[in-house]
């Protein structure tokens, strides 16, 4: 999911492993929609379902969640969505 704040100065991206018992519990849309507001988000999209939902921050030096679907690795998808901060 991601969304931004009523200035739109703000970017919030949120990421939610699906839901497998081993170790997430997933996420609702209305869960997703609920959170990001408590948090200051004004206006949001969801782009996926959460399955193959894989985020990489070069500063923590790799993925920093574990994917639903393929055991947990990373799978082949079609679409990305990248952020470059300075």
């Amino acid at each position: 999911v991601m969304g931004i704040d009523e200035a739109g100065e703000a970017l919030y991206l949120l990421i939610v492993d699906g839901k497998r018992e081993e170790y997430s519990k997933g996420l609702s849309f209305e869960e997703c929609a609920k959170l990001l507001r408590e948090i200051g988000c004004y206006n949001a999209m969801a782009c996926d379902q959460g399955g193959s939902v894989c985020m990489y921050v070069e500063a923590m030096k790799g993925i920093i969640n574990r994917p639903a679907d393929n055991d947990g690795d990373e799978r082949v998808v079609y679409t990305h969505f990248g952020i470059k901060v300075p």
